[in-house]
């Protein structure tokens, strides 16, 4: 943090009426300018310093940060971007990284969200298992009617399953299984509704336990088994596709779980989990009113402040005890409404890069 003592030389020095066109005093001059807080001044000379050294990693990181500071955040890729062609750093990537997800966010308006395509594809280079990036693509596709690519980066024809499990070894039926994995996840000592400000929460009828030892032995462990040969069936089944989620698949991965409440009523708001590369939800207890169209698993449409001046591409499943759904990470997925008496239960894995 910059003094007050040392703001006020450096508004001092930044009031000079000229600056020698040299790079030793423009250097010490954007640093004046920058310290005293006149970040106009400081780019302005910086565009000057760039003229002499053009290939100076540290003043391009400078002005990378000066563009980014003052809302450029195209320059401030640029800038950042040939800096690090000319001395790679994984920190300097990491700038890199959160700039352009910076920017695809500002450019989800309906006037630029073209340029979140190409933002998503270099971004894309530099983290292969970007599940934003394939997300905001996906949506910014949509908006600008290329719905043949926004669907085949979706596949969900194909990297979509539903499959209906058979009991784990120890339980004679999925009735008996479901009954007490059910009571495991509604008893876990976790369970509440998040506060208001945390990531997580949705409304005051959805209660999620804290992530769970996937390893405890009962039935969360026998859960565990099965979703982890469901996994490697997943990707068996799927080797002879060329589909960019496959292929881009995370060498080193481990599996995350928790269990969500709903009691009574509630829905689940459209979201993504950003660290879980596939997506995945058992169902161990259901409210009867899912047979009537109530509490589905929506799959596709983004939340509501996205624009799209078409329909999402979406796809409904309907839940069932026993069921489990898996989808790809970037896809937005939420619980359609109910009400109802009755409980519904269901257990969240997510496959995440290690």
């Amino acid at each position: 943090m910059v003094s007050r003592a040392e703001r006020r030389r450096a508004a001092k020095l930044a009031k000079k009426t000229s600056v020698n066109d040299d790079p030793v005093s423009l250097k010490a001059a954007v640093h004046a300018h920058y310290k005293s807080g006149d970040l106009t001044g400081a780019k302005k000379l910086m565009t000057r310093l760039l003229r002499h050294t053009p290939q100076d990693p540290a003043a391009l990181s400078f002005a990378g940060m000066l563009a980014s500071e003052t809302g450029d955040l195209y320059g401030a890729i640029e800038y950042y971007s040939t800096a690090h062609a000319l001395k790679p750093s994984d920190e300097l990537n990491g700038v890199i990284i959160e700039t352009l997800q910076a920017a695809m966010h500002a450019a989800m308006t309906p006037a630029t969200s073209t340029d979140v395509i190409e933002l998503a594809e270099r971004l894309l280079v530099r983290m292969p298992q970007s599940l934003e990036a394939v997300s905001l693509q996906s949506i910014a596709l949509t908006h600008c009617g290329r719905t043949d690519e926004a669907e085949a980066l979706l596949g969900m024809q194909t990297l979509v399953e539903i499959r209906d499990l058979d009991p784990p070894e120890g339980w004679q039926s999925m009735e008996a299984f479901n009954k007490e994995l059910a009571e495991a996840i509604s008893s876990d000592s976790s369970m509440a509704v998040p506060d208001k400000d945390h990531p997580t929460y949705h409304n005051r009828h959805l209660k999620i336990t804290a992530p769970f030892d996937i390893a405890q032995p009962g039935p969360i462990d026998a859960l565990t088994s099965l979703i982890e040969a469901s996994v490697n069936d997943y990707r068996a089944s799927r080797s002879t596709l060329d589909h960019p989620f496959l292929t881009r698949w995370p060498a080193s991965s481990a599996l995350e779980a928790w269990g969500t409440l709903l009691e009574g009523e509630g829905t689940v708001d459209s979201h993504i989990h950003l660290e879980g590369y596939l997506g995945m939800v058992y169902y161990p207890e259901l409210p009867p009113e899912v047979a009537q169209g109530q509490g589905w698993l929506e799959l596709g449409r983004p939340p509501d402040d996205f624009p799209l001046r078409v329909d999402a591409i979406t796809q409904l499943i309907e839940p069932g005890p026993g069921r489990l759904v898996m989808f790809p990470g970037y896809l937005f997925h939420r619980t359609t409404p109910f009400n109802s008496q009755h409980r519904r239960i269901s257990v969240a894995y997510d496959v995440v890069v290690r």
